[in-house]
């Protein structure tokens, strides 16, 4: 049987978080580790405030992790929708902004 490749793998990964006004440091992702192999999708649920948005920006370079080690494969494409999207043109719809960024016609 063909051993499967690791395309994301996760270490130790931690971040923190300065609070303004406070003294403590906030603990956002403490020692995460994880790997998704070849052909499967990674789904990130959980509550409100518990990292998820920290761990995807760091898995797109987004945000550097305080410890632990990243690993992606060549050929990982990492997509996800942000929390808050902001177009550039908001008068466009979706399909037009598309066309637009993509630098298409139709």
């Amino acid at each position: 049987m063909k051993e499967r490749s690791v395309k994301i793998e996760c270490v130790n990964v931690s971040k923190t978080f300065h609070v303004p006004g406070q003294k403590q440091l906030l603990h956002v992702l403490n020692k995460v580790s994880l790997k998704v192999y070849e052909n499967e999708f990674l789904v990130v649920l959980g509550p409100g405030q518990s990292g998820k948005s920290t761990l995807l920006k760091i898995l797109l370079g987004e945000e550097e992790p305080d410890s632990g080690k990243l690993r992606m494969g060549p050929t990982v494409k990492v997509g996800y929708l942000p929390q808050i999207i902001r177009f550039s043109h908001p008068e466009r719809n979706l399909v037009d902004t598309m066309i637009y960024d993509q630098d298409c016609s139709t």
